[in-house]
C-alpha cells in the first residue's frame, strides 16, 4: 500500500502523472492505484481480524475504514466504491478508461485520497513496527518469552 501511494504521489518528472501527461497512457497509473486498493483492503482486513489488540490499533483501523468515505464521489468517478465495511471495489473497465484528470484527482499529488491513505498507512507501518519491536523484547537468549519473564525465579 505505502509503496503504490508513494509513487502516486511522487511529483516531478519522473513521476507517473508527468509521464502519463507526456505519452497520453494511464496505464502505469491505473496498475499503482489497483496495488493501492489492494494494499488497502488487505490491511484493513488484517486490522479488522484483531480489533481487540490495542486501542491505538482500533483507532487507526476506524481511521483507515473511514477514508473512502470522505472521497465516495471522486472514487465513483473513478470506477471505485467503497462498501459498508470500509472495503474498496474496483470497475476495472471503468478505471482503465477513466481520464487522465479524474484519476489524478483522486490519485495525484493534489487530491486528497492518495495522501490521506498514505499518512494513515505510515502510521500504521509504525505502530506495527513498534509492537513488533515489544514481542521481540520479551524473548530472551531461550528463544522464548516464559524463560526470560520467569526463568530466573524458578532456575535456582
Amino acid at each position: 500500500m505505502k509503496s503504490a501511494a508513494t509513487s502516486l504521489l511522487n511529483e516531478g518528472e519522473k513521476g507517473v502523472f508527468a509521464k502519463a501527461k507526456e505519452s497520453g497512457k494511464t496505464e502505469e497509473i491505473v496498475s499503482k492505484a489497483k496495488s493501492l486498493v489492494n494494499g488497502y483492503n488487505s490491511t484493513l482486513k488484517t486490522m479488522a481480524s484483531d480489533l481487540s489488540a490495542s486501542k491505538l490499533g482500533n483507532f487507526y483501523y476506524k481511521q483507515l475504514k473511514d477514508v473512502p468515505s470522505s472521497y465516495k464521489e471522486a472514487l465513483a468517478d473513478v470506477g471505485i466504491t467503497a462498501g459498508k465495511d470500509g472495503s474498496m471495489t474496483i470497475d476495472e473497465t471503468k478505471l482503465e478508461s477513466a481520464d487522465l484528470d479524474a484519476l489524478q484527482k483522486v490519485f495525484g499529488p493534489q487530491g486528497g485520497f492518495g495522501k490521506r491513505v498514505s499518512y494513515i498507512g505510515e502510521r500504521i507501518a509504525d505502530y506495527a513496527q513498534s509492537n513488533q519491536q515489544n514481542v521481540n523484547s520479551l524473548y530472551g537468549s531461550r528463544g522464548n518469552a516464559y524463560s526470560t519473564l520467569f526463568g530466573s525465579r524458578f532456575n535456582r
